[in-house]
Formats: C-alpha cells, sequence, structure tokens
C-alpha cells in the first residue's frame, strides 16, 4: 500500500530439513500478508545440496513464491491493507527510559498481539508524527500507547485534542510521568485525561486476580494480572476491580472522545489466549474496541462455534473489494485436523484465491485447520459468471498475438464502476510447458479496470509452424 518504498523482511534459512516445509512456505505468506513487498534470505551454515531445490530450504519458500507471484502478491500489494483506523505510537524518549525504571516490567509487543487477537489489525506512528498532528486524520480513531513514560508538552498537547474531538485513547500503565530528561512530573498531564489520580508517585506493583464487572453480560475475572495499586478513579469508571480495592480498565470520557487506562501489565493477555484460557475477558476487550467504533471484519470459530484463538487477520481494499488474509498457529491444547469456519459480518461473494475457485454469495467461510495455514480469500460487490475474449484463431511469426479478456459479472449487484481486478493471461504449449520443442511464452499480470484488460505476445519467429497453444485467462480473485 506503500508506493515507492521497500518494506520486507529478512529470513535467515536456518534449521535445514529439521524446520516444517509448511514453516517455509508460511514465512512468504506471512511476509505477504503483513504489507512486505520483498524478502531477503541469508544463512551462515548453509553447506548441502542445491538451494534453488533443496526442499528443506530455499526450494519450498521458491515454491511459494512462484505461487504468490501469479497474481496474489499483485492482488494485494496494488490495494491498500485496512488497519481499522488503528495507531501504536512509537516512543523513542520511553525506549531509552524503560530499562532504567520499568517499574511494572517490560510490556513488548503487547498491545500488537492484542489488537491481532481481536482479528484487527493496526499501524505504528511515531511520537514525531503525533507531535507534527498525523492524529488530526480522521482515518484515526483509536491511539494506543505502549508503556509511554514520557510524553513532550506537543506530543500531550495533540493527544489531548485527538480525544477531545472523538478519538480513543488507550495505555497500559505509568502514561507520561516522566520528562524527556527522565525528571519525575508531580502531575503526570494525562492523568487528567484518564481522570486518575495516584496515592504515590513510585508504582506499587502486585498481582491480582481482576474481577470485570462492566462491558461483559455476566462477571469474567482476569487472573494474575501485575496491577500498579497506587492509581485511584476520580472522573473514570473502574471496569474491574481486585479484592485490595486495586482498579482496571479505567474508562474515562474526555469531550467527546474516551479514554481508556488498563492499568496492568498487558503480557498476561497473549499468555492466557495461547492457553485458550482467557474466557470473557475476550467480550470485554471487544466491546472496549467496539465502544471505539472498531469492529473486526472477520472471527475464526470451530464447529461448536467458539472464537478459536491464534488466528490472525489482515484485510486489504481496493475500490470496492476486500481480500483477506488469514493467518492460524496452532497451540499446544489444540487437536488438529481442526473443522473450523471464518464468520464474516455480512454476506459477499466469496472465491478461495489460493484454490482458484468461488465458495459462493455467504457469511461463513468452511475451513480445515492443520495448525500452521494460510489462506486468502477474495470478498466481492458481484458474482463472476463468466470470461469472454477477443483472440484470432492464428497468428502468424513475428507478429503479436493480441487478447482481449472481459470478465462477464452479476448485473443485480450494484459494483463500483471503478471497480479494478487482475487478470492473469498465459499461453500455454499443446501438451504443457515442459515441451522442449515449443517456444516458451511469459504470463502477464494485467490490471482489468471495470473487468476489462488486454494483453499481447510477440511471436518469435523460431517458433514451429503449426504450433499449437491454450490460451488462459483467470481473473485472480
Amino acid at each position: 500500500g506503500q508506493k515507492h518504498k521497500l518494506i520486507g523482511e529478512c529470513i535467515g534459512i536456518y534449521g535445514g530439513r529439521n524446520v516444517p516445509l509448511a514453516m517455509r512456505r508460511n514465512q512468504v505468506w506471512h511476509g505477504l500478508l503483513t504489507g512486505c513487498n520483498f524478502s531477503w534470505f541469508w544463512a551462515s551454515c548453509y553447506n548441502y545440496g542445491d538451494g534453488s531445490v533443496d526442499a528443506g530450504r530455499y526450494g519450498a519458500m521458491m515454491e511459494t513464491y512462484r505461487e504468490v507471484k501469479r497474481g496474489p502478491a499483485a492482488l494485494l500489494l496494488r490495494s491498500q491493507r485496512d488497519n481499522y483506523g488503528i495507531r501504536i505510537m512509537v516512543s523513542r524518549d520511553s525506549a531509552h527510559m524503560n530499562p532504567l525504571v520499568a517499574e511494572m516490567g517490560a510490556h513488548g509487543l503487547g498491545f500488537a498481539r492484542l489488537i491481532e487477537s481481536l482479528g484487527l489489525q493496526y499501524d505504528s506512528i511515531t511520537q514525531e508524527q503525533v507531535a507534527k498532528g498525523v492524529l488530526a486524520s480522521a482515518k484515526v480513531k483509536v491511539l494506543f500507547l505502549p508503556y509511554v513514560q514520557i510524553l513532550n508538552p506537543d506530543e500531550v498537547e495533540k493527544i489531548k485534542a485527538f480525544v477531545k474531538q472523538g478519538g480513543t485513547v488507550v495505555a497500559d500503565a505509568r502514561c507520561g510521568v516522566f520528562t524527556k530528561a527522565g525528571v519525575p512530573i508531580e502531575k503526570p498531564p494525562m492523568d487528567e485525561v484518564f481522570g486518575i489520580s495516584r496515592t504515590q508517585f513510585k508504582a506499587v506493583p502486585a498481582l491480582r486476580d481482576l474481577e470485570l464487572t462492566r462491558l461483559c453480560d455476566v462477571p469474567a475475572v482476569l487472573p494474575g494480572a501485575r496491577v500498579d495499586t497506587t492509581i485511584r478513579a476520580t472522573t473514570a469508571k473502574a471496569c474491574a476491580k481486585a479484592s485490595d480495592g486495586s482498579v482496571a480498565f479505567l474508562m474515562n470520557d474526555y469531550g467527546k472522545g474516551k479514554a481508556i487506562l488498563l492499568n496492568f501489565n498487558l503480557a498476561v493477555i497473549p499468555f492466557l489466549d495461547g492457553r485458550g484460557e482467557l474466557g470473557d475477558v475476550r467480550t470485554v476487550l471487544e466491546n472496549l474496541m467496539d465502544l471505539a467504533g472498531v469492529k473486526p471484519l472477520a472471527v475464526m470459530k470451530d464447529a461448536k462455534g467458539h472464537v478459536v484463538t491464534g488466528t490472525e487477520f489482515s484485510r486489504f481494499n481496493r475500490e470496492g473489494a476486500i481480500y483477506l488474509g488469514v493467518e492460524k498457529s496452532g497451540h499446544a491444547f489444540e487437536k488438529f485436523p481442526m473443522q473450523a469456519y471464518v464468520q464474516l459480518d455480512r454476506k459477499y461473494w466469496v472465491s478461495d484465491v489460493r484454490a482458484g475457485k468461488k465458495i459462493g454469495f455467504t457469511d461463513r467461510i468452511p475451513m480445515t485447520l492443520t495448525g500452521l495455514d494460510f489462506q486468502l480469500y477474495a470478498l466481492l460487490p458481484y458474482e463472476a459468471k463468466a470470461m469472454t475474449l477477443e483472440v484470432p484463431d492464428t497468428v502468424a511469426r513475428g507478429t503479436a498475438l493480441k487478447v482481449a479478456a472481459t470478465l462477464v459479472r452479476s448485473s443485480s449487484t450494484p459494483t463500483p464502476p471503478a471497480y479494478t481486478s487482475i487478470f492473469r493471461f498465459e499461453l500455454i504449449p499443446e501438451g504443457g510447458y515442459d515441451r522442449e520443442d515449443y517456444v516458451p511464452y511469459p504470463w502477464r499480470l494485467k490490471d482489468a479496470k471495470g473487468g476489462k484488460a488486454s494483453s499481447e505476445w510477440a511471436i518469435g519467429y523460431n517458433d514451429r509452424p503449426g504450433a499449437k497453444y491454450d490460451l488462459v485467462v483467470t481473473d485472480v480473485a
């Protein structure tokens, strides 16, 4: 989604034949679904076989690269990755401070794992971007502050303005309590936003079982949360309390928006989620995001209708079409294969991009999970009926073979007139690509604006007289 930028991943090829092939293949998909447009391989222990064909190393990955380059990669990279208006602020000042004063413990990727576990995605922004006013964009709905102990005055000003105008800010603990120089602030400016006070400046962390009585139909318990016991609610409402009176999940109305202070170390959330023990706490987290106007497009459920944890969804938008990436990593308590389904927010014309087949007009996609799964589905505003081609029966050597293709779509469903798909044009020798007596012509990917696209090949003088080719045009979605 970001033009003229290389966004990629560095992959160390370790483990050789001991690494499952599914893991090798899925590394490619994971990079693509997270927005990468290139990969860089390296290995210091490569000492056997031919790297291009060794199925235990590069070979397995190259199989998947060949698959995604035949259309799925173009489908995603020419679309816009949807991050649901969620931003996580990266504070370098706090990163310098936290190793020195981390009373509540390091949170690492806590917010990122929390957001992903709810079927959502996010984008990262820097403290400099916040200071320059990026939060004023209508696209930003929720700002997460992961253990941001340092907030500069201009950042505080912009965050306050964001919340007053209807945005939602969520922090875990100890938000904006130091100056950039590491000097404690007697009255942290964000305490007013979160509607809290402190019995003392220094945090007093303690492990507590939190009972949640708000934002859920029945009381839920979050066990073993590391809570700052010095926090008190002033204008905020505490959605969770411990037996000693410690509070958490503090919600405060500020202007037109909301400020939420979780007041505990987020490490407990992915830990419990990975064990299948999050229970009704998940409902509370979902309702918090719902209050901010953020709802997931999809959720994975098992045959009994229970949420399947460890599932990550990636959403890409392009002119009315949605491309949904699904990643599922297995947990120790789960048994595979597992019959499950993806529950969508409404009905779409759904197709399986990897399998190249239509699923139908539905809000439920059946899946058989293996414990390490990557799938890509197209959620379309129309039904693809057929493909019509304009192509000559014969073509002379040394001239151009020109082909025009049109996708016939359902007329009953309104379709954005500017909708653009991607067609793959292939000229396949009779008998397959392995025919050595035929000229190999490369397949091509073309944007199909309004469901129409064309392509051409220069037919070689060295092609065999009377050679027959199969012309195959595929709508990648």
